[in-house]
């Protein structure tokens, strides 16, 4: 019940207003769900303020909201109920994008997001997701998890400079409730999710099978991450005898790119393959002015970090998400039917590269 819910008491600012309307939104939401055809009372907005720690103007506006958009019914006496649903209930599963914290959806969150719940809404009726918005730091945000009652959690691209949510993952699994990981793997959780090793390997094999032999790659991973693609690298480049000496990897801001490679032109060096493991827009025309991109030197550039509007030219590398997606939410199934004998797993995203040219894939 929501009288024995505690909520840490928050800043009354305008975020936290907001945070606490939506808060407040989707507890009676996830309540109506779960009870099904069941009326159930819902306490006044002021007493709702003081349990979310939010204004009474601010409960009072969520509860007129729930009202209008026909989900509670006031009553004469105070406080309001839910309306029931003639359908069964759900099964509710909670869904953290991120930090819990995001304002906006680039497109990798996009495809990622979209991928892993569209596999798992998709499979019944009875199943409904719930975003879950975290407004205190991460380790305050296990209670919060709990006080929903989920029948279960996905985490999509948990932090990896945080051990909270390894940590939050873990104790909930150990609880009992279904979890998986998408995006960023989670040690001993079941995640699907990005192997930079493998990737990094088939995408030089490619490379080097095709004769090209002079590599720049523009860094933009952190430590652990890059380490791992390297390894693939210097595997391929073994395969063939090539020295590792003909692979530079060039680190820093933009314009810190820029200027290095700009010098390393400048001492004649010259490179048929160039390689982006972040964001290729703040060096796409800078490339194109400074190398043969349609002819002699390959970019390399991830799909999630590219669009249309760059007519980009070169390898596309497109990560095969829905197939990973499928994969890690079968064993999200088998927690939720059995959670004692579920495997923990873990589901690399597999890769393909597509040539383009003008932004079109080359035939």
């Amino acid at each position: 019940m929501v009288n024995n819910m505690t909520y840490k008491k928050e800043n009354e600012t305008d975020n936290s207003n907001s945070a606490g309307f939506l808060k407040i939104r989707q507890y009676v939401v996830d309540l109506i769900y779960r009870s099904g055809n069941v009326p159930q009372k819902i306490p006044s907005s002021r007493k709702l303020g003081e349990i979310f720690g939010v204004t009474h103007p601010t409960a009072l506006r969520a509860i007129q909201d729930l009202v209008a958009d026909g989900y509670l019914i006031p009553c004469k006496g105070g406080g309001s109920i839910t309306k029931p649903l003639k359908n069964q209930p759900l099964k509710i599963v909670g869904l953290i994008d991120g930090g819990g914290k995001n304002a906006f959806y680039s497109q990798l969150a996009s495809r990622v997001f979209s991928a892993v719940s569209n596999e798992f809404l998709r499979r019944s009726e009875s199943y409904a997701l719930h975003p879950l918005v975290l407004t205190g730091p991460l380790a305050e945000s296990e209670e919060l998890i709990r006080n929903y009652d989920l029948s279960g959690l996905i985490w999509i691209d948990a932090p990896t400079n945080s051990a909270e949510p390894a940590k939050i993952l873990k104790n909930l699994k150990k609880a009992g409730m279904p979890v998986v990981a998408f995006g960023n793997p989670v040690e001993d959780i079941s995640s699907g999710g990005w192997d930079f090793e493998p990737e990094h390997y088939q995408i030089f094999s490619k490379l080097l099978a095709e004769g090209r032999r002079h590599f720049l790659v523009i860094n933009g991973m952190d430590e652990t991450r890059w380490a791992a693609a390297a390894k693939g690298e210097a595997r391929a480049l073994k395969d063939y005898n090539i020295p590792q000496e003909q692979v530079i990897v060039v680190n820093g801001n933009p314009d810190e790119v820029k200027n290095r490679v700009q010098d390393l032109l400048n001492y004649g060096l010259k490179f048929d393959v160039v390689m982006f493991t972040a964001g290729i827009g703040p060096y796409l025309d800078f490339f194109r002015e400074k190398m043969d991109v349609e002819n002699n030197c390959r970019l390399i550039s991830g799909e999630l970090t590219t669009y249309d509007d760059m007519k980009f030219t070169g390898y596309l590398v497109r990560r095969k998400l829905a197939k990973a997606a499928k994969t890690i939410i079968d064993n999200f199934e088998m927690q939720m039917q059995s959670p004692d004998t579920a495997p923990t797993i873990f589901v690399p995203v597999e890769i393909e590269m597509e040539l383009m040219k003008d932004g079109q894939t080359v035939s």
